[in-house]
């Protein structure tokens, strides 16, 4: 196919653009290297047939396309029908499904709004959307359609939430402590819910999210489960001063290991 397009020049001396060539809108975009018409086939075969297999169908009609190309299409495409959200991110499937359905009920109580308007009774506006009679009569006296959306309910945590701020202020980090105080209060819920209360706080503050660090500026390394059965079960006095703070603390943290390192030590 051969695309003839003319091109303008600009008389006005001052125009920073002295010549101006003619769109094709109705046959390709502007700078495409395609037409409309073969971008939508090689989307097609892309959707439908891979990379691979796709760009080899396309050379076999007459229509040769790189796989990256195929793929690259077929990527804006998905990334035109599902935008991404006010945070970034593309909606999940769930959410994206809602979105669909909710676009469809506004779009049909738009149309029996308007047929209303129009003085179309309920039993013709029923009979040509396809909806119940008594559900049109809901969404007009309401003037809107349903969203259905469900409404936050409160956490168990939130009458302790005062106590962890104060407690979390004054130092007290350890999630386990902090669920050992909320219980003796009448907190019923489980630790993992303090736990996860101490991860989303500890976010918030500065550096929250980093490692924590040596005196070194080095990044603080957990010891492995072998190496602190092997300072607890070790005499106090062979400790270094950084082990036995290790262990001490976390003796003090974990009233139950206590218990126990004291009965292993007595076998």
């Amino acid at each position: 196919m051969r695309v003839q397009a003319r091109r303008f020049r600009c008389l006005e001396p001052d125009c920073p653009r002295l010549t101006f060539a003619e769109r094709l809108a109705d046959t390709a975009p502007p700078a495409g290297r395609r037409t409309g018409r073969l971008e939508d086939l090689q989307h097609q075969l892309g959707l439908a047939a891979g990379g691979e297999v796709g760009s080899r169908l396309a050379a076999r009609l007459a229509m040769p396309v790189s796989v990256d190309t195929l793929l690259r299409m077929a990527r804006r495409a998905g990334a035109q029908q599902h935008p991404a959200t006010a945070d970034g991110r593309r909606p999940s499937a769930v959410r994206r499904r809602s979105m669909a359905a909710r676009a469809r009920r506004q779009d049909r109580f738009d149309e029996a709004a308007r047929l209303h308007a129009a003085g179309a009774s309920l039993r013709a506006i029923s009979r040509q959307l396809g909806a119940d009679r008594k559900t049109l009569r809901q969404w007009l006296r309401a003037g809107a359609a349903p969203s259905w959306r469900q409404p936050q309910r409160g956490s168990v945590l939130d009458p302790y939430r005062d106590h962890l701020e104060r407690r979390w202020t004054e130092g007290r980090h350890n999630a386990a402590r902090l669920w050992r105080e909320l219980a003796a209060l009448g907190f019923s819920g489980r630790d993992a819910i303090v736990r996860s209360w101490a991860t989303e706080r500890r976010k918030t503050e500065p550096n929250g999210a980093r490692a924590p660090r040596t005196a070194g500026g080095k990044p603080c390394r957990p010891p492995s489960g072998r190496r602190v059965a092997r300072l607890l079960m070790a005499e106090p006095l062979t400790l270094s001063r950084h082990d036995w703070a290790f262990t001490t603390r976390l003796l003090e943290e974990v009233p139950a290991l206590a218990a126990t390192v004291a009965a292993a030590k007595r076998i």
